[in-house]
């Protein structure tokens, strides 16, 4: 189901290599496919750092936390990436099951 309030990514491209993406509300089972196809589209355009805002977010289960490492596993293996975070502006919110 498409929830539009957690389905909020945005890329703001700093140059040819580097991309910032905005998280929003949250990144976990609901949205974390979304995120990947991002990554992986922006890989393919040559991104190699990544640069993750977390200043809205409140929500990171184990399925967005997985999905964060995705440019560095899987076929991109052989993908250099550099990843950086940006602080929460809060606690979040953990959902282990």
């Amino acid at each position: 189901m498409h929830n539009p309030s957690v389905m909020s990514f945005s890329v703001e491209p700093l140059n040819a290599e580097t991309v910032v993406i905005r998280v929003g509300k949250a990144l976990d089972f609901r949205n974390a496919a979304e995120f990947k196809a991002i990554c992986q589209e922006q890989v393919q355009n040559g991104v190699r750092n990544f640069i993750l805002d977390f200043s809205e977010t409140g929500i990171l289960d184990s399925t967005g936390l997985g999905a964060i490492f995705f440019p560095c596993t899987g076929r991109f293996r052989r993908v250099t990436a550099r990843l950086s975070l940006r602080r929460s502006r809060g606690p979040y919110r953990w959902s282990c099951s």
